[in-house]
């Protein structure tokens, strides 16, 4: 009957313990993504059905809208502003975007967040989950420093689908995993609250 609280959630490994444990557990947090990434990794689902068909739906948005909008020209041959403006994407303009993204990894971004915008509930947040599990790979970032700032020598080849269905395959294999170990212990996802 205790419950757990974790005043300082971060990414919620305390309430994940706590679910598998069968024991209640609040979290608080005050950064929106580190609390949508514990109130995803704690409340995942019992059954990964519908995840695993999101990724053929991913694939076949994705290589539609891609394909769509580059029309055989190339990327080089496209530029930023026209990226931004591509119809679905919802990216707003950044402060030096070019620098951050390359033209083919900002519109791969742009598509998996237009496709995310699609799903509801629990599976927009599992997929956004993923598209942020794979932003150091996607963006121009330099990874060995300690504050975030942008590579001078920019990514190429960047295959925004496959690093973000790679990640959803290996969140759903977690979960799965998580399932079948603590079957017997562990709680219901109503029973992790995140704020």
């Amino acid at each position: 009957g205790d419950i757990v609280l974790d005043p300082f959630v971060g990414s919620g490994t305390t309430l994940v313990e706590s679910r598998l444990l069968g024991v209640r557990a609040i979290g608080i947090e005050v950064c929106p993504l580190s609390a949508l990434i514990s109130r995803t990794k704690s409340k995942f689902p019992k059954s990964t059905s519908s995840l695993e068909l999101h990724i053929a739906s991913l694939t076949n948005f994705y290589t539609e809208k891609f394909n769509g909008f580059i029309k055989d020209r190339p990327i080089d041959a496209i530029s930023y502003e026209e990226i931004l403006a591509r119809p679905g994407n919802t990216i707003e303009k950044f402060v030096n975007y070019e620098k951050w993204f390359s033209k083919e990894a900002l519109i791969g971004t742009s598509i998996v967040v237009e496709f995310a915008e699609t799903l509801k509930g629990y599976d927009r947040d599992f997929l956004c989950c993923a598209l942020s599990a794979c932003m150091r790979s996607i963006g121009n970032v330099e990874v060995d420093v300690i504050r975030a700032e942008y590579s001078k020598k920019p990514r190429v080849n960047v295959d925004v689908l496959k690093l973000v269905k790679r990640a959803l395959v290996s969140m759903i294999k977690e979960v799965n995993d998580m399932n079948k170990s603590h079957n017997d212990l562990i709680s219901s996802p109503e029973d992790i609250t995140v704020m």
